[in-house]
């Protein structure tokens, strides 16, 4: 599976609103083209927690004409080119939303360091869902695997995270959370939990075209991402110069650029 033209101009550029569009499509490529993994069909009320630039929103209400979406954020997209069930509101997404059983499915993707009470906010969205409705979260691991096991503590990967995991237990918004997410679910009340790991690779090292395509587009997705995650949280938790970032990120990208490492982070 080669670069699509749109593939290769988005490529071109790099900035935080380019970033949520990259995870956007890598999230595509994931799911077969899906936009979402939980077995909804035609759900009534479809609520997009902390839904950033609003694709993922205005894409579903354009798939779903019959569903009515709302995506919810501090900044949210100006009213201009959206399908007329889609809609948008501010609000700080800790706050109380003030919504009880009203949704059918509730979808939260890449808010990793951004919540500071996650029990809280799980809470929330077991409110707001009608019985029988569904929740979806998806959120990166934050512990980089490699192919061929060639990732040792030493390495510029693992010492990057080291780092990241280490300032970030310390911060009151969690970087490593996705593992404690089935946990924290079923203590909200939430039962039959299923679990999906996917392997997004750092760069296009795999044989299966697929694979590779989703590691080409992730490429500088991870690299944007990791070194903003950087310098927010190694800078203000651990007191880290931005030249002792930079640095340290420097080998960390070798690493997910080595097409001999095979290395890949867990979502």
């Amino acid at each position: 599976m080669t670069l699509t033209k749109e593939d290769l101009e988005f490529l071109q550029y790099s900035s935080d609103e380019t970033e949520m569009e990259g995870w956007h499509r890598v999230g595509k490529l994931l799911a077969d083209g899906k936009l979402n993994w939980a077995p909804v069909h035609e759900p009534r009320a479809v609520l997009d927690v902390g839904c950033g630039t609003g694709t993922w929103t205005k894409d579903f209400a354009a798939s779903q004409p019959t569903s009515q979406c709302l995506g919810i954020d501090l900044d949210v997209p100006d009213k201009t080119q959206f399908t007329p069930n889609c809609r948008f509101r501010s609000i700080d997404v800790e706050s109380d939303w003030g919504y009880v059983e009203e949704f059918d499915y509730i979808y939260i993707r890449g808010l990793a360091a951004c919540i500071m009470d996650w029990p809280g906010l799980f809470r929330q969205c077991w409110r707001a869902l009608r019985p029988g409705g569904y929740m979806e979260i998806s959120d990166f691991g934050y512990s980089s695997k490699s192919e061929t096991n060639s990732l040792d503590p030493t390495c510029g990967l693992l010492r990057w995270e080291q780092l990241i995991n280490e300032a970030g237990d310390r911060s009151p918004r969690k970087v490593v959370i996705a593992p404690a997410f089935p946990g924290l679910m079923r203590e909200a009340g939430f039962s039959d939990i299923t679990e999906l790991i996917k392997q997004v690779p750092y760069s296009g090292w795999s044989s299966n075209p697929l694979a590779r395509k989703i590691g080409q587009i992730s490429n500088p997705l991870h690299k944007l991402g990791l070194k903003n995650l950087g310098l927010a949280v190694l800078c203000s938790v651990s007191g880290m110069s931005p030249a002792d970032v930079d640095r340290e990120f420097a080998a960390a990208s070798a690493d997910m650029d080595n097409p001999d490492r095979q290395c890949w982070m867990p979502l």
